[in-house]
């Protein structure tokens, strides 16, 4: 008998572990945060505020509503702004705001009361939505995330937790050389670098397609093996990682769970169709595509990783650059290929 009530508790405990595990997945609905995420978040961090940037169809900020004390969302562009806001009139705690999402920042964040969970969301996304200002050319019109991380910080916002969202359009950089994902983006190394001024003590993590940030000495969420390897790779520069560990990290993505999985093919179509993936997504695409015994699909991935075509530079010209990753490793996965 008291092997079985322990086997009923061990069991318990296992349910509620994976309930509250953070997976490499989408976990956005019809382009909102979903609630259950949303959910998980509060129960992990014990935010009591929740502060977004770019309303756009309001979806996220009326899925925030059930679980927060209070919802503040900044919208740049006037019409929607307006249309949403007779949306939310009905709602005593939506607090929203016309205006660039920094400067809002900078003016009501430091009259709110109680942890805030920042989702930054804010960038142009063609016709109908806003830049910053009138110059499709400039990176800060097209996303103003650099602006939004320095007003969290000069706001002396510490005890938060910051969500980004879109992060497959930000660059990497490997021993110096950039691989841009959407031009007008930072790399990923440079917004750690800017979270890590707000909180030295921020962890940041990869959740498919958002960076999550936290302070790894209040937090201990759970995280699958896929998160903390694709996390760690995408934040790899060519010098934080040796070779082993590397071959280590990408073994667990070669394994992934079926979930995650299709997400990260979902990730490397996305991006395909833009014309512009990664080199992370041929790389974690290639993996999984390996480990599946798909050889033709991995080798062209691969061959993509070691030789690719730069399309634009940082300043949105055109350019015809052909730049290579030269790593042992990648012909290694490429004999496997066959």
């Amino acid at each position: 008998m008291k092997k079985y009530f322990l086997f009923l508790h061990v069991l318990c405990m296992t349910t509620c572990m994976q309930g509250g595990v953070f997976k490499f997945v989408d976990y956005k609905v019809k382009d909102s945060l979903g609630k259950n995420f949303i959910k998980n978040m509060v129960e992990t961090f014990k935010p009591d505020i929740f502060f977004e940037t770019g309303t756009w169809n309001g979806g996220t900020t009326l899925n925030a509503v059930p679980y927060f004390k209070s919802v503040y969302t900044v919208e740049l562009h006037e019409k929607i702004f307006n249309s949403k806001k007779k949306k939310f009139s009905q709602f005593k705690n939506i607090y929203a705001y016309n205006g660039k999402s920094a400067n809002t920042i900078k003016r009501v964040a430091p009259t709110i009361n109680g942890r805030i969970l920042f989702w930054l969301d804010a960038h142009f996304s063609g016709e109908g939505t806003a830049l910053t200002f009138n110059d499709p050319s400039a990176a800060k019109a097209i996303t103003p995330i650099r602006e939004e991380l320095a007003a969290i910080q000069e706001a002396n916002i510490q005890d938060c937790i910051i969500l980004i969202d879109d992060i497959r359009g930000f660059g990497t950089k490997i021993k110096n050389q950039e691989y841009i994902g959407c031009w007008a983006y930072p790399t990923l190394q440079e917004v750690k670098e800017l979270l890590l001024k707000i909180n030295d003590d921020f962890e940041c993590v990869l959740l498919g397609d958002m960076l999550l940030a936290y302070d790894k000495n209040k937090y201990q969420p759970n995280f699958t093996q896929t998160v903390q390897a694709c996390t760690k790779t995408r934040l790899y520069d060519g010098y934080n990682l040796s070779d082993e560990q590397l071959l280590q990290l990408e073994e667990k993505i070669m394994h992934a769970s079926t979930e995650e999985k299709e997400f990260i093919k979902q990730l490397y179509n996305k991006m395909t169709d833009y014309k512009d993936p990664m080199l992370w997504h041929d790389m974690w695409f290639a993996l999984i595509e390996l480990g599946s015994g798909n050889y033709r699909s991995a080798r062209k991935a691969f061959s993509k990783v070691k030789v690719r075509k730069q399309l634009f530079n940082k300043n949105r010209k055109k350019v015809s650059k052909t730049i290579r990753y030269d790593h042992w490793r990648i012909d290694t996965y490429l004999n496997a290929c066959g």
